[in-house]
């Protein structure tokens, strides 16, 4: 948990304060920086969690990461129409602090991932 939870963990927090600063940028140029760390920092949670998968599943990680994929490209489909959505609707700035929910969602989950715990 240590080893993988923390690196995650991190990453979410780095994401949810770089997009924080970025909604309220002043110049585009510094807005481009702080959503350049924000969607890197996005890659620790990334390479946590196929570890992660491996680490629970065992002999099932590979349905384990079928479910993580499936849940992860509905995501990846729904996220920008919702976006769009939102930007049109309540302004840029607002869509990208509203972004920061469930990412802080998904940091306080990443402390109930146990593993070290196998789901069989």
């Amino acid at each position: 948990m240590i080893a993988r939870g923390s690196l995650a963990i991190s990453g979410l927090v780095i994401f949810a304060g770089t997009m924080y600063l970025a909604a309220y940028a002043s110049s585009p140029w510094m807005n481009v920086v702080w959503l350049t760390i924000s969607l890197g920092a996005l890659g620790f949670p990334v390479v946590t969690s196929w570890a992660a998968v491996t680490d629970l599943g065992n002999e099932y990680s590979g349905s384990v990461s079928g479910w993580m994929n499936l849940w992860g490209n509905l995501g990846a489909f729904v996220s920008p129409l919702l976006c769009g959505w939102l930007a049109e609707n309540i302004g840029w700035e607002s869509t990208l602090l509203v972004s920061i929910v469930p990412i802080l969602f998904a940091s306080l989950l990443w402390f109930g991932i146990r593993p070290d715990r196998s789901l069989t």
